[in-house]
């Protein structure tokens, strides 16, 4: 005699299935967020060296401010530590230093996505002014950025002005 033949999976099928589903699913998921992780970092440590670019280029080409009714003496890049910056939600912006005003005009500013943040022991210097004309720095130095999971990106610029 002949077994009925019958269409379908058995429960033990479907909960092998499902559970390595469920397995893949969750490696995905702590791998996904492990990127996103390195991907805020690698991303705070470009916009830093965006704004240290176009403090460089603007400072070379001598641009000016419409509010710097001064001698523009030259623009600089602070990472703010202690509420150094112009605007205090800053964690880093670019100002144009100007002969008028003393702690120079704000150009632009951002903060640090969450789970990154300004290393203080891997930091040699918190404010990068250009010179005009030349584009040199005048102190070079280190930022480095802590991310999750102990992952640390630093930028290092030359008194030069370029930015590694």
């Amino acid at each position: 005699m002949n077994a009925p033949h019958t269409n379908g999976f058995t429960l033990i099928e479907l909960i092998v299935v499902f559970s390595v589903m469920a397995i893949i699913a969750t490696i995905s998921l702590a791998s996904f967020d492990s990127y996103t992780n390195s991907q805020k970092l690698r991303t705070s440590v470009l916009d830093i060296k965006t704004l240290l670019q176009q403090a460089r280029s603007e400072s070379i080409n001598q641009l000016k401010p419409a509010s710097c009714t001064g001698t523009l003496q030259g623009y600089e890049v602070r990472i703010c530590a202690g509420n150094t910056c112009n605007n205090s939600a800053n964690d880093y912006e670019l100002d144009a230093l100007c002969s008028v005003v003393p702690n120079g005009i704000l150009i632009s500013g951002s903060t640090f996505p969450s789970g990154v943040t300004l290393d203080a022991n891997g930091t040699t210097q918190k404010s990068f002014r250009f010179i005009p004309i030349t584009g040199g720095i005048v102190q070079g130095g280190t930022i480095m950025l802590d991310g999750a999971n102990s992952a640390k990106q630093s930028i290092v610029l030359t008194t030069s002005g370029v930015i590694q």
